[in-house]
Parts: C-alpha cells; structure tokens; sequence
C-alpha cells in the first residue's frame, strides 16, 4: 500500500502502533488511534496519547463500538488533529533525514557530503 501517498488524504490513521507508520501520519499531521500490538508499540501508543495526537486503545478486546468511539473522538475532537499537527511541525522543525544523518555522522566522527540528488551521505 502507498502509505506516504495516501497520508495526505486521510483524515485519521488507525494502526497497531508501528513507529514508521505513525510517525508518517504525525508528521502529516493526521491524529491516530493505536491498537498496539507488541514490542514497541506500546511505546508508541503511549507517546501518541501523551502528546494528545490519538487515543490508544486495546488490540486484544477492543469492541467494534470502542473502536467507532476511538476514531470518532480523533476524527471530531479538535484537539487530536491540533497535537498531531504540533508534533509535525516539531518533525520539520528538528529538521528531518538530513539533520538525523548530520547527528549520525557526527557521533561516527565524519564528515556530511550532499550527493546531487540533496540525499547526505558519508563522506
């Protein structure tokens, strides 16, 4: 599925809680509702409720209806929509892939060289 083409076109994501696809749908500023799974999704789930962009609720016995609640309260409630966009912004702000792999480099102790596509690389 093409994720990234349809972020901009949804109104909310409902996921198990995988970092990259709520990550994608924050920076989107799409508000989520996380059914976490295992392994870090319950991280994720807490970082999404704890910054007001989602709701979490349980993958294992959630009903239909709590499931309809959920995703009416993000698609309704202003306040979900308005942190998701809060936490995007903060994604551009930190400055994205270029500024992770400027870090990167310098942890590793070399330097950034920008190839002709504007992706870094190692020099």
């Amino acid at each position: 599925m093409p994720v990234l083409e349809l972020m901009p076109h949804l109104d909310a994501l409902v996921s198990h809680g995988g970092l990259g696809t709520v990550t994608e749908a924050l920076a989107h500023g799409v508000p989520v509702v996380v059914a976490p799974i295992r392994h870090d999704h319950p991280m994720v789930a807490r970082q999404v409720t704890d910054a007001g962009a989602g709701i979490e609720v349980s993958f294992g016995s959630a009903t239909p209806a709590e499931l309809t609640t959920a995703l009416a309260a993000v698609l309704d409630g202003p306040g979900y929509r308005a942190q998701a966009r809060r936490v995007g912004e903060s994604f551009a702000a930190a400055g994205g892939a270029t500024a992770a792999a400027r870090h990167l480099a310098a942890l590793a102790g070399r330097p950034i060289d920008h190839c002709p596509t504007g992706t870094p690389t190692l020099a």
